[in-house]
């Protein structure tokens, strides 16, 4: 029997886990952006058979994205930052993740060579896989699930290739919610993600126009490589160390009083009702509940404070319901 008394640990390979007295794991390997409630039902079946087979819920993932180096280095947004990722998955009953570096180097490995170098591990007993059906891997995604089959049954290792996870007929995938959120669909967004698109970034310094000028100061946003929803002004939550308060966030390039600023690089703001105390380098949560109108230009300044007025009023009326 293995012990179940451990700590939840990142690690950077599977036999490192012996260190930290894994001895036989269950794993499932994949991305895992934004865990979703496709991930969420994989991790539900390994859960499920770590206690049938009495070992320990590992995941093994990739940073950074690989697409980031297999996709002509395009920039791709994330829904989640890694170690919020961690987070989730330790949480979800997860006891490890194995991280593993996708290099130039890794993105080169052969099919074979990825499962000889980093799934047959000497110190520990791999008890079964998990992965989605269509998962590829190796350099060209040339290894495929019935190659995994073969390498799983050779081993003694039970393979799990499960379906697509779909909704409405619609398959649930990090890349669907990606595009949902860039096309203002918070609606499908939070379906296929179990919850509100939450944007996670650290607070900088801003203009400081919105609470000297306006009366409504702003914690202004930096969204590192989190994908961000359209322009426009949003109803939405803030989550500061555990507490959730009602926001009401502007996407935009403040162009509200002053149409010179459209070449602004976009600013992401929150007015945090009911927050006071300091926020700068702070990491906080942003959640997206609705979209509630586009972003206008206001020749008097006056006009603006009213509209923002109704804007607050309007998510403090929606949150208390």
């Amino acid at each position: 029997m293995t012990n179940k008394n451990l700590e939840f640990v990142e690690v950077s390979s599977i036999d490192e886990l012996y260190k930290y007295n894994f001895k036989e794991i269950s794993i499932g390997i994949g991305v895992f952006d934004g865990v979703h409630i496709g991930h969420r039902h994989l991790i539900g079946e390994l859960t499920s058979e770590a206690r049938r087979n009495a070992s320990l819920p590992v995941i093994m993932t990739f940073y950074p994205h690989p697409r980031m180096l297999i996709g002509n280095n395009q920039k791709i947004s994330l829904l989640l930052p890694h170690h919020q990722k961690l987070k989730i998955l330790a949480g979800l009953g997860i006891r490890a993740v194995v991280t593993l570096a996708f290099t130039e180097d890794f993105a080169l490995l052969s099919a074979r060579d990825f499962l000889e170098k980093y799934m047959l591990p000497q110190l520990i007993c791999v008890k079964a896989i998990f992965v989605g059906k269509n998962w590829r891997f190796g350099a060209g995604g040339e290894g495929n699930t019935a190659m995994l089959a073969n390498f799983a049954k050779l081993h003694k290792m039970k393979l799990f290739a499960l379906e697509e996870y779909k909704i409405d007929g619609e398959k649930v995938s990090s890349s669907n919610i990606r595009r949902a959120i860039a096309n203002g669909d918070l609606a499908t967004a939070a379906k296929m993600l179990g919850s509100c698109y939450t944007l996670w970034g650290k607070v900088k310094k801003g203009l400081a126009f919105a609470g000297k000028h306006l009366g409504f100061p702003t914690a202004n946003i930096d969204p590192g490589e989190s994908i961000i929803p359209p322009e426009g002004v949003y109803c939405g939550q803030a989550i500061i160390n555990g507490i959730e308060y009602p926001a009401a966030i502007s996407i935009g390039t403040a162009q509200s009083v002053r149409r010179d600023n459209k070449n602004r690089d976009l600013l992401i703001e929150a007015h945090i009702i009911g927050f006071n105390g300091e926020l700068y380098g702070s990491e906080i949560e942003l959640r997206f509940i609705s979209y509630i109108r586009e972003q206008r230009y206001f020749n008097d300044i006056s006009k603006l404070k009213e509209q923002i007025a109704v804007d607050v009023e309007y998510v403090k009326k929606k949150l208390n319901k």
